[in-house]
């Protein structure tokens, strides 16, 4: 597996379409968290992109599978958050979210921020888990929050 990162908005139009296939693949109940390519290209957020070595046309990108992927952006001189992270469905439970995240913590350290903050929703377990097994602590709750209703717990993780 490659893990590459870049800004969003740097990303080609292969690479934003592969990202928008998997988002639609993965919330297909919750159309609210659906990016279109339009909502990508004017993100501020880099994008940590963990890939395969085979072909796969269906991703969108040729000779380069993407299994999942994170976002995340400045959010103080001293933090940054990630928004969220997707790993293919198939690929799940395989370390690949915890890869993703060390790539970042690495990253975040190597810039000289201190803090990384999430959030994540109170019926996320699977997220929840990884994130306080690598040493998030929830800092807070934020109720009916979305548009949605739901609620989000805030996670912070000093590195």
């Amino acid at each position: 597996m490659k893990i590459t990162h870049q800004k969003v908005k740097e990303l080609s139009e292969t690479q934003l379409l592969a990202v928008s296939k998997l988002i639609d693949s993965d919330y297909d109940a919750l159309d609210f968290l659906k990016l279109s390519i339009e909502d990508l290209k004017n993100m501020e957020h880099t994008i940590v992109m963990l890939h395969d070595d085979y072909e796969a046309f269906d991703a969108g990108i040729i000779g380069k599978y993407l299994v999942g992927f994170s976002l995340f952006k400045e959010d103080s001189p001293r933090a940054i958050s990630t928004r969220t992270t997707i790993i293919r469905k198939e690929f799940r439970g395989s370390g690949y979210g915890n890869k993703i995240n060390t790539y970042i913590e690495d990253l975040a350290k190597k810039n000289g921020y201190k803090k990384i903050k999430c959030n994540i929703y109170t019926d996320n377990f699977a997220s929840l888990f990884l994130k306080q097994k690598i040493g998030y602590l929830i800092v807070g709750c934020l109720r009916d929050y979305d548009a949605e209703g739901i609620d989000e717990y805030i996670l912070v993780k000093d590195i």
